[in-house]
């Protein structure tokens, strides 16, 4: 028997696997496959829009540009021609549009000879040398003039004489040009009369009427007087003011308030460094603000000091630069743009179509136009399409990169054109994953087939372990049943062969104990036969080829006769059947001998769980389309977790006091198959250690149920 229930369960388990899990894994294959095959689509519709990206930065990069070179030509329109014989030529229209414009470094014109001039304020400083022109009658002027002066201060070393005479002078002279010179001399001879204050309120006036003058073509004189200024501070112990003379001096030569060739610019640059480091000396907290200023103003003149350098350079190659062809963008306004590498500097500029005077030309400050790119132009495309980015130089070094520098499995290089920077740009993104894939809205029914096959797997694995499960009870139960039958079958049996071998023997001599041992035979037969009709009966209704014989019945008579008969059964039991029965009840259309096998089952059922109960009750009642007939008992009665089992095959309730009572299980259950085919229903009512009452009620128009 094990044997065969093992074989029934593999072969659940086969069909299982044939029927749900096989389909599920090809199913599975196959979608997985898809899901693959999607994700590779995905990749190549992400390469597709990230080279698309690349091509509309750098497209937007060129309009940029264009827009750029068509408003100058704009304002070239309404400007003159630099004199041809100047170097650095000024002009305030286009002085105007390139402070505007931080995108463009510089302006500069070739003349028709192919000198190239350069516009002056786009320059910091200039080269050494480019001042120095002298006006013979100023020098002649004061050589005459302050040849007393001289002598009183630098042969006498009379001071507080040679400053009265200049201060003579002063008063007297109608020489406008000789005052920078005069002043400076007196604030001079006043710092070495140690009368600081009155020294700095001189240079004050030099600062504020004669800052753009120059001796001899020097340093102009305001820088000169502001560099003094903050010395004289440092002498009085005045730090903040000191430092305050410093930011004055570098914010001016942040704008270009000043000519400067590049000596007196390092000059600058290095006075002024050296009152920096008094303010980090210095515990005022307004001391180190001013100190912070003016690192912020030393770092803007660091950036304009490299475009200077690279305009200044662009002029010294100016006759190899201008003669470059160079390449036209489509959008273009110019004649052509050139870029170029000049003693290791990229430079990038663009000349205008050529005139019988000449032709413009403006070289790109490259830092800002990176700065546009990566700060405008690639950020409205990134809100269209979510990627990392880096550019390069000449695909080599490393200009600027995203800032979360993520990397991407997905990358794209498009280099720039070769009318703008020799630069690349790489959008890199990473790559959909699987999962990425297998939960992305597109590809929702990848995630419905699987969502679809791991229900069907689990459902399918739930139902085929119940359905084990129930077989393998249903097998022990089974099991159980044959064993309880055989037992049920050999203790009458064995009576019976007993007690008719010793008759056959006559080993009984007194009739009294023949007909003693006859009576018990017949009760032993009558169990078996019970016992055997309730199998035929539970096999013929398991079938559904029961069959009953439905005829008008007395109910009063059928009920008195099984309990006459079961009384007799357990007469030497002890056991008490009391029956309340009316004289007269309704007669419902039944199967009298089916109905007699739910009472004698009923009071059987009783009588094995009576315990230590000996006594039984039958009662019947009549209702209006009904007869109900109760079977109650006082013994062990039912738990409550098996009274809505009691009625299936096979079973037994868990009770160990129940489970020492013998007995087939298939007794309660062929009661209620022949009380539904009656179209009449069961109820049981129990309580643990009180006993048990069975009631059938019967219709009294019963039909047949086929």
């Amino acid at each position: 028997m094990p044997k065969k229930i093992r074989i029934g369960n593999n072969r659940i388990l086969f069909y299982y696997f044939l029927a749900i899990v096989l389909p599920s894994i090809v199913l599975g294959a196959l979608a997985f496959r898809g899901v693959i095959n999607d994700q590779a689509i995905n990749e190549r519709e992400i390469r597709q829009q990230l080279m698309e990206s690349g091509e509309k930065i750098i497209t937007e990069s060129d309009l940029f540009i264009s827009k750029t070179e068509e408003q100058f030509l704009q304002k070239a329109g309404m400007t003159g021609i630099p004199p041809a014989e100047t170097i650095f030529f000024e002009d305030p229209v286009l002085s105007e549009f390139l402070q505007e414009k931080p995108g463009i470094e510089g302006i500069f014109y070739i003349q028709p000879s192919g000198k190239v001039q350069l516009l002056k304020s786009g320059l910091l400083y200039f080269p050494d040398g480019t001042f120095n022109q002298f006006n013979s009658n100023i020098e002649s002027d004061l050589n005459e003039n302050f040849l007393k002066g001289w002598k009183y201060e630098f042969q006498d070393k009379n001071y507080q004489k040679a400053l009265i005479f200049y201060q003579g002078l002063i008063k007297v002279t109608k020489n406008d040009a000789l005052m920078p010179a005069l002043l400076i001399s007196v604030a001079r001879i006043q710092k070495k009369l140690l009368n600081l204050t009155d020294a700095i309120n001189t240079y004050r006036l030099i600062e504020q009427k004669y800052s753009h003058e120059r001796m001899n073509g020097g340093v102009p004189l305001g820088v000169i007087a502001l560099m003094e200024t903050g010395r004289l501070y440092l002498n009085l112990g005045d730090t903040l003011n000191a430092l305050k003379s410093a930011n004055h001096l570098i914010s001016l030569t942040a704008k270009s308030h000043w000519e400067l060739e590049v000596s007196q610019y390092n000059q600058l640059i290095s006075e002024c460094n050296e009152i920096i480091e008094l303010s980090d000396r210095c515990n005022n907290e307004l001391c180190r603000e001013e100190g912070k200023q003016i690192r912020s103003f030393l770092d803007e003149l660091t950036t304009l000091a490299d475009n200077t350098n690279q305009q200044l350079m662009f002029l010294n190659k100016a006759v190899m630069v201008s003669k470059e062809s160079g390449f036209r963008s489509p959008e273009a306004e110019s004649e052509c743009r050139v870029y170029m590498n000049l003693e290791q500097q990229a430079i990038h500029f663009s000349v205008f179509p050529r005139s019988v005077n000449g032709q413009w030309g403006i070289i790109y400050n490259l830092p800002q136009f990176l700065n546009q790119l990566t700060q405008t132009i690639i950020p409205i495309e990134k809100q269209k399409l979510d990627f990392h980015w880096q550019i390069f130089k000449e695909g080599r070094e490393l200009l600027s990169q995203s800032p979360d520098n993520s990397s991407g499995d997905i990358r794209i290089t498009s280099a720039f054109p070769s009318y703008m920077p020799s630069w690349s740009l790489v959008l890199y993104k990473e790559s959909p994953g699987i999962m990425t894939t297998f939960f992305s809205a597109s590809q929702g029914i990848f995630m419905y087939i699987f969502l679809l096959i791991v229900i069907g797997l689990v459902l399918g694995l739930f139902f085929t372990l119940q359905i084990i499960n129930k077989e393998l009870l249903l097998s022990k139960m089974k099991s159980d049943f044959i064993s309880t039958v055989s037992h049920e079958f050999k203790s009458p049996l064995t009576s019976i062969r007993q007690m008719s071998e010793m008759l056959f023997n006559d080993r009984i001599k007194t009739k009294s104990r023949k007909k003693e041992y006859y009576a018990v035979m017949l009760e032993q037969s009558e169990r078996l036969s019970h016992l055997i009709d309730n199998i035929l009966d539970f096999s013929k209704i398991e079938e559904g080829k029961k069959a009953f014989r439905f005829e008008k019945t007395n109910l009063t008579i059928l009920i008195n006769r099984v309990k006459s008969a079961f009384q007799n059964s357990i007469a030497n039991e002890g056991f008490s059947v009391f029956s309340s029965v009316p004289e007269t009840l309704p007669e419902p259309v039944i199967d009298k001998e089916a109905i007699q096998q739910v009472l004698y089952n009923l009071l059987d059922n009783a009588y094995k769980y009576s315990g230590n109960s000996k006594v039984i009750e039958i009662m019947a009642e009549s209702a209006a389309d009904s007869v109900k007939i109760s079977v109650k008992d006082f013994g062990i009665g039912i738990q409550r977790e098996d009274q809505h089992k009691i009625f299936d095959r096979f079973f037994r309730g868990g009770n160990e006091l129940t489970r020492s009572v013998k007995g087939s299980g298939i007794g309660l259950t062929i009661v209620k198959k022949i009380i539904e085919a009656h179209r009449g229903t069961i109820s049981l009512d129990s309580t643990p250690g009180k006993g048990s009452t069975f009631q059938v009620t019967l219709p009294i128009d019963t039909k047949t149920k086929l």
